[in-house]
């Protein structure tokens, strides 16, 4: 019984623990990395930008970049918000998708000034290139939203190591629970070990008592009290029905001894007779 419910308690805990890491993965490493690919999109977006205001990227290699930037940033976001999120997720998601329409209008200015460009970088009259205001005002604009982001992402670390504590704890029970029954099992046996022990040696006991006592006084009248029906209890039995027995054959050789020397008795008393008779008659004829 303890064995069944053992492994009863055994399924169940990893059935919880198994699904305690499936949340985990499903609903918040994967959405960690949805953030960190949006996250790191826009950094690679502003990244081009200064490429190409610093004349290291050539501007339509900047256009190619940002709008994969860009295509990878609808597709996670809208991944990501399609997820379980709990109310707290929810209210952070409100807030960071208010601020991707004006940053997403001024990345899209910025392609579209890279893009007039072509392959070569163009200056205005003052000297500096056609992007270099960009160049500034997309921190302002992408800062707050890779804030809000850093934010949703610490949201699913701490609700991952919570549930990583849920899962520790489950498999802590558990571990307990183990111990617990497996002493609880050995001390049941232990009991049990020495219960049939006493209801073997006692009975045993007694029928060696019962017969020793036979062997060392010759008492035929003993008679051993065993109160089982089991195997013991029926040796037992058989016992004081041997003995029985032999009391009854001994009191009839008794008897019979009895009876036999009576009769030898009055066979000596008649023979007496017989012959006190003869020495009388003997004396008359003479």
């Amino acid at each position: 019984m303890v064995i069944v419910l053992l492994v009863g308690v055994s399924l169940w805990a990893f059935t919880l623990i198994n699904q305690g890491v499936g949340r985990i993965y499903d609903d918040r490493v994967i959405p960690l990395t949805q953030l960190k690919i949006v996250s790191d999109s826009y950094a690679d977006t502003v990244n081009s930008v200064n490429k190409a205001d610093n004349g290291l990227m050539i501007p339509s290699d900047a256009v190619i970049q940002m709008r994969e930037s860009q295509k990878q940033i609808k597709s996670q976001w809208q991944a990501y918000v399609r997820g379980r999120l709990n109310p707290e997720e929810k209210k952070a998601v409100k807030n960071t998708a208010e601020l991707f329409g004006d940053a997403d209008a001024l990345i899209e200015e910025a392609i579209e000034i890279l893009a007039s460009m072509g392959d070569d970088l163009q200056w205005d009259e003052d000297g500096e290139t056609l992007i270099t205001d960009y160049n500034g005002d997309l921190y302002e604009y992408i800062d707050p939203i890779t804030a809000e982001i850093a934010m949703l992402m610490q949201i699913q670390l701490r609700i991952a190591g919570k549930e990583r504590q849920d899962a520790q704890s489950i498999y802590d029970t558990v571990f307990t629970a183990f111990i617990v029954a497996a002493l609880v099992s050995l001390v049941s046996m232990g009991l049990s070990g020495l219960m049939v022990s006493r209801s073997i040696n006692g009975p045993l006991n007694i029928l060696h008592t019962g017969i020793s006592t036979v062997e060392k006084d010759k008492d035929l009248t003993v008679e051993v009290s065993i109160a089982h029906r089991d195997e013991i209890g029926r040796v037992a039995s058989s016992f004081n029905n041997m003995l029985s027995e032999f009391s009854g054959i001994m009191k009839d050789v008794y008897s019979s001894s009895h009876h036999l020397r009576n009769s030898a008795n009055e066979l000596t008393a008649i023979t007496q007779k017989s012959r006190e008779d003869v020495e009388v008659l003997s004396l008359i004829h003479i």
